[in-house]
């Protein structure tokens, strides 16, 4: 992904989002911040990415949305319990207010274009499948909370396991009777 002015606020947004709780998001924005609180690397990057942004082919537009897709999925894996259908009596609205495609520079008319996910058991899809892969895993009817966890490997596990079966894992058989035997 290549840094550039063009993408500045979604990076404010995220280096905010990183101050608050730097397990936020995804270890490597993490790892960049941490650079550049410490004096290192973060203005040859963006020294690099300004000069690729003024060569004709350099960072545009799909740099941006691709950007986008990250800080979206990274919003889905903080956020995405707020939204999640947690009321049966549909009494209290959910808040997705921050899961809104716009907030990060995407429209409808980037549904059928493909982004890379970062999420292995996806890889490259189109906008729409990475949000509903992402709904399923985060928003359908159990709301999962994980940014609290402090140890990377833990938080990473369980968001990779989460993912790579958008949250609906099948139950073994054995567990499957163990349930019906308590009914």
């Amino acid at each position: 992904m290549i840094l550039s002015g063009d993408n500045a606020a979604l990076l404010e947004d995220l280096y905010e989002q990183f101050k608050d709780d730097p397990a936020s998001v995804d270890r490597s924005w993490a790892d960049y911040f941490r650079e550049l609180e410490n004096g290192h690397g973060g203005r040859m990057a963006f020294t690099r990415a300004m000069q690729l942004d003024q060569i004709p082919g350099g960072a545009g537009d799909i740099d941006r949305k691709q950007l986008g897709v990250q800080a979206l999925i990274a919003s889905y894996r903080r956020f995405g319990q707020k939204a999640a259908n947690l009321d049966p009596l549909g009494l209290m609205p959910s808040d997705r207010a921050v899961l809104d495609i716009a907030r990060y520079g995407l429209s409808e008319s980037d549904f059928e274009s493909k982004f890379e996910s970062g999420i292995p058991a996806l890889g490259t899809r189109t906008l729409r499948e990475i949000i509903d892969w992402m709904e399923k895993t985060y928003c359908s009817s159990i709301g999962v909370e994980h940014s609290y966890i402090r140890v990377d490997e833990e938080r990473d596990w369980l968001e990779e396991t989460m993912e790579s079966t958008a949250n609906n894992a099948p139950l073994p058989t054995w567990i499957k009777l163990r349930l019906f035997e308590k009914v």
